[in-house]
């Protein structure tokens, strides 16, 4: 089983770390947020959340993949993935703490793990 936070636990979350606002209330504002993201980014904006991250619309290229990669070996013709944009994510300095403080334990129980091949 994964183990996830959804939006309404997330929302219940911050509604009771408020004290003033409903959980419905919360969530409303948690859409119109996103909503407000993705307008922004239909027109080009990029939005940033100091300290979370910021997303963009940024190009992909054109890609060929290989029968293979497409899923269908047995079509054996390459699929064309046309050029076009994504939105594209950069962490913010709080993620990156995190994802460096993980990259850190990770690196350690390595190190401890394969001492011996050393």
């Amino acid at each position: 089983m994964e183990d996830k936070l959804t939006e309404r636990e997330i929302a219940n979350q911050i509604a009771s770390s408020l004290g003033d606002i409903s959980n419905e209330d919360t969530l409303r504002v948690m859409y119109a947020m996103f909503d407000v993201i993705i307008e922004a980014l239909k027109k080009g904006q990029k939005c940033v959340l100091t300290t979370f991250g910021s997303f963009k619309m940024g190009p992909m290229k054109e890609k060929v993949l290989s029968p293979i990669m497409s899923g269908d070996p047995l079509n054996e013709k390459p699929l064309l993935i046309p050029a076009h944009e994504r939105v594209k994510f950069k962490l913010g300095s709080n993620l990156q703490k995190l994802s460096k403080e993980s990259l850190r334990k990770a690196r350690e129980s390595f190190d401890e793990e394969n001492e011996n091949y050393r």
